[in-house]
């Protein structure tokens, strides 16, 4: 499952905003895909700026912002070029969001900054090849990310958590204790809506039976003809009902918004789930983290 991540801009921005997505798209596309603000979906007719924008940062995991000269100030009695105000926003809300790992700044050269962006890192460009230069190297740090995962508090990393605490740390035991040496997939899916019948469709498709692995009934697992385990986490239907209780109706707006929050749910759920499979002794090598078809 792809991560995404947004590049704002101003109206004058776009040109590089696009040369971003290029560039990103080259480097990245095989796990990363770039969202700009003035695609589709991005700004939901029926809702206001803001609830829009405050909607984005939950649904990104990384951002790029590009300050260029769009507006003029005068400060102390000096002209200064500065970023237009609501691209500064829109970084503000992904930095407290994201952090300053997830989150960059592209500014163009003499392009008067806050200072309470002092300390950060600021990637300067003044023309085409500096600008590529400083994109490549925006796209080696995001990169570096790749194999980590940044924990959020939402709700995907309770149920993931639960799930691998309650679940797959128990089967992985048993596996061992048996000397089973089977590899198990966990298959996460792209919706959530009729999870059941998903679970059953699966099953016919790789001719699969349900198994006791321990004792007293639990836990159970799926086996296929082949001899293969595998599982499908149906514990993710409940992500519906806390977005529901979470997040005010008009703050979702139209039901692809809906769809776009609970798909960065499960891509939070599937990043959380393979960390802490990785970073466990009995589970790693063993358990195995993949979308379902």
């Amino acid at each position: 499952m792809k991560r995404k991540i947004f590049i704002g801009s101003s109206e004058e921005g776009q040109a590089i905003a696009e040369i971003v997505e290029k560039r990103i798209l080259t480097n990245c596309s095989d796990w990363l895909l770039p969202v700009k603000w003035k695609d589709d979906n991005v700004f939901t007719f029926n809702q206001s700026t803001l609830q829009c924008l405050l909607k984005n940062a939950r649904k990104y995991e990384y951002g790029i912002f590009i300050a260029t000269k769009d507006d003029v100030i005068i400060k102390r009695k000096i002209f200064k070029r500065v970023m237009r105000d609501n691209v500064l926003f829109e970084l503000g809300l992904f930095l407290g969001s994201l952090g300053f790992k997830r989150t960059f700044l592209l500014a163009n050269k003499k392009t008067k900054l806050p200072s309470d962006l002092a300390g950060t890192t600021i990637s300067i460009f003044d023309n085409n090849k500096k600008l590529e230069q400083q994109i490549d190297r925006v796209i080696k740090t995001i990169e570096k990310t790749k194999e980590s995962f940044n924990f959020r508090i939402i709700p995907s990393t309770a149920l993931a958590f639960g799930y691998f605490n309650n679940y797959i740390s128990p089967v992985a035991r048993i596996i061992k204790s048996k000397q089973l040496e089977k590899a198990f997939f966990v298959k996460i899916p792209k919706v959530i809506s009729n999870l059941n019948e998903k679970v059953e469709n699966e099953i016919q498709t790789t001719n699969s039976e349900k198994i006791v692995l321990g004792k007293n009934d639990r836990p159970t697992i799926y086996k296929t003809s082949k001899g293969v385990f595998w599982d499908i986490p149906t514990n993710l239907v409940t992500l519906h009902e806390i977005i529901d209780k979470l997040f005010p109706n008009e703050e979702v707006g139209y039901r692809e918004d809906y769809q776009e929050i609970i798909e960065h749910e499960l891509r939070n759920f599937a990043g959380t789930l393979e960390f802490l499979v990785k970073n466990d002794e009995s589970t790693k090598d063993l358990i195995f983290i993949e979308d379902l078809n």
